[in-house]
């Protein structure tokens, strides 16, 4: 299913988005979505509504050097276990919107990314956890980073956290099989 959040009409809708309508949901929780979601049946062509951001995380967690060509493109090594990192939430912004260079750096740049929207809350998950069972869907996200920036912090923060600098797709696809998915 592709889920999307949006405008119609002066109101916000969270809908299914299918042949190129949305439908909306008629009860809708985020967290709940599923098979037996209530849908209208008439759908709106998509020329006549504005997609809004699908997300409103209270954190956007980041895996570093987590692409082999990339990290050897950087002179990086890959890390022996993940290389958490945070984005600011305020550098949100949808695909459509302009990403803002800032002043104090010479060099941003561009990484496409496969995001995983978590739909509930989760934590301290074991090996026999089905992490599967947290994750709502999935959608693109361009990590947008201030690379000169990057290089003079120990910590990817500011280079990586400026506003504008996380646009992401308007659209949630909670059927997409990841295991040999090319970004």
């Amino acid at each position: 299913m592709k889920i999307c959040h949006f405008l119609y009409k002066n109101k916000t809708y969270w809908g299914k988005l299918s042949d190129g309508l949305v439908f909306p949901f008629l009860d809708f929780e985020l967290s709940e979505i599923n098979s037996n979601s209530r849908i209208s049946e008439v759908g709106i062509e998509t020329k006549f509504l504005k997609f809004l951001l699908p997300v409103s995380p209270s954190k956007i967690v980041c895996v570093g050097r987590n692409y082999a060509e990339h990290a050897t493109e950087l002179g990086n090594e890959i890390p022996k276990s993940p290389l958490l990192f945070l984005k600011a939430p305020s550098a949100l912004i949808s695909e459509n919107d302009s990403i803002i260079i800032p002043e104090q750096s010479n060099q941003v740049e561009h990484e496409g990314e496969l995001a995983i929207v978590i739909g509930k809350k989760c934590q301290k998950l074991t090996i026999q956890d089905n992490p599967y069972e947290y994750v709502l869907g999935y959608t693109c996200l361009n990590d947008v980073t201030a690379r000169d920036l990057q290089k003079l912090d120990v910590q990817f923060t500011r280079a990586k956290s400026f506003d504008t600098f996380c646009p992401i797709g308007s659209i949630i696809e909670t059927d997409l099989t990841v295991s040999n998915l090319r970004v």
